[in-house]
């Protein structure tokens, strides 16, 4: 990050909303997506990670698109064998 010009408070805000994301968000939507079309949560959650993958390129800020990158992988994890 301090590369592309980001302060270690950034950084540190980066990691800080990262946690209470996961510690907020995680569960409740880990308990709703057990009860969907596991086919379909695992192919949205795979859309989302290439989403955010896909978006990396065209942003100007590093955490601008890690959203759909962080949020592929519980959406598919919970019903994945």
């Amino acid at each position: 990050m301090r590369q592309a010009g980001l302060s270690a408070t950034a950084y540190g805000l980066t990691v800080a909303v990262n946690g209470v994301t996961i510690v907020l968000v995680q569960p409740v939507t880990v308990s709703w997506l057990t009860r969907r079309d596991h086919s379909r949560v695992i192919a949205v959650g795979q859309l989302l990670v290439g989403l955010g993958f896909g978006l990396t390129q065209f942003a100007s800020g590093v955490p601008s698109t890690w959203s759909p990158w962080w949020c592929g992988p519980w959406v598919r994890s919970p019903p994945s064998p």
